[in-house]
């Protein structure tokens, strides 16, 4: 008897990608925010096989406060820029900005927010896509930016979100997340301080 068949089909051959490593992606971005040269520490100790830090980089002692010394901070060939905001909302309904720190390699400046200062130079840097901006749970630190510069930074990476990809801890700290990839315990005594006092203290400028 006649039956009827369907035509066969050839099966798709299944093409495997070789997927790119996110967490040696990530690792080394890190690496390039948070690493500093040995020489750049004051104190490093070790303890139980992991690195704790309890010294200040000489380099961020000073605060810089005045147009020269902001200018000569952004360097032109930048293509990574770490930025860090602290500020004060206590009375107020917006974020009275205190202190920019930018990271450029192992470069770090702390740029004193309540200088009269021209921000132009930031501010295009920020604006810029080409500039990797790098930062950590930033959404306080953008309604800083916003409020205080009228800018929203483009070419934005945010670690925390970039960490929640490669594993299940959705609200890691930025001190958690340094010790976790590179055994480097931060202190992070001043969060709360009075950031708004000057001079600053030394345990703030670490």
């Amino acid at each position: 008897s006649w039956r009827r068949t369907r035509p066969s089909r050839a099966r798709p051959q299944r093409i495997t990608l070789a997927k790119p490593s996110l967490e040696q992606m990530y690792r080394s971005l890190v690496l390039r925010m948070v690493s500093r040269s040995e020489e750049n520490w004051n104190t490093l100790t070790v303890e139980r096989s992991r690195t704790r830090y309890v010294g200040v980089p000489a380099l961020t002692e000073n605060l810089v406060d005045n147009q020269q010394a902001f200018d000569d901070a952004l360097r032109d060939d930048c293509d990574i820029l770490g930025i860090d905001t602290e500020f004060i909302r206590v009375n107020t309904f917006y974020p009275i900005p205190a202190l920019y720190q930018l990271a450029q390699g192992s470069q770090i400046t702390l740029v004193d927010a309540r200088a009269e200062l021209d921000y132009t130079t930031l501010e295009t840097t920020l604006l810029d896509p080409r500039v990797t901006k790098i930062m950590h749970a930033c959404s306080e630190d953008l309604e800083v930016l916003q409020h205080h510069l009228g800018v929203r930074p483009r070419g934005l990476v945010d670690t925390q979100i970039a960490h929640a990809f490669l594993k299940p801890e959705f609200s890691l700290s930025y001190a958690g997340l340094v010790e976790g990839y590179l055994g480097v315990e931060l202190k992070k005594q001043s969060t709360r301080s009075n950031w708004l006092k000057r001079p600053l203290s030394k345990a703030q400028l670490e």
